[in-house]
């Protein structure tokens, strides 16, 4: 287990890879700090872990929801952004162009996530987050 505190004096344990995720802005600290400080009361109890999942669950949702309206304004259902995998290899299908829009759109998507989480400092609100998924551009 590593023991961590961000800029805003937020405290975080984590059993797991460290590298390239938010812990890169934050300063390791010895196990005794971090129990002194939750002993203190002054540590969240909020796991890295799970705010990696939030961060994964909204923008997977984020993008699913995409794909959702464009399957009911196109009537298509591409059950979600794998679903376009095999189109985007094949030149000639009618959804190659889409496909491919598509990919690229969900590779820039988790781009950007992944760059605000290694420069996040605290967690975001979902709005604050979702901002961040809004400028992305489609």
């Amino acid at each position: 287990m590593r023991y961590f505190i961000n800029s805003e004096s937020s405290y975080f344990s984590y059993d797991g890879d460290v590298s390239g995720t938010i812990f890169e802005n934050m300063t390791e600290i010895t196990e005794e700090q971090y129990r002194t400080a939750l002993s203190l009361d002054i540590v969240p109890q909020i796991p890295i872990g799970t705010i990696i999942d939030i961060f994964t669950n909204i923008t997977t949702d984020y993008i699913n929801i995409k794909i959702d309206t464009y399957n009911k304004e196109n009537g298509v259902a591409f059950k979600d952004i794998d679903a376009f995998a095999k189109y985007a290899i094949l030149q000639n299908s009618v959804y190659h162009d889409i496909a491919i829009r598509f990919m690229t759109y969900a590779d820039n998507i988790w781009t950007t996530v992944r760059a605000y989480q290694a420069n996040a400092t605290a967690v975001p609100t979902e709005t604050e987050f979702l901002a961040v998924l809004d400028s992305v551009v489609f």
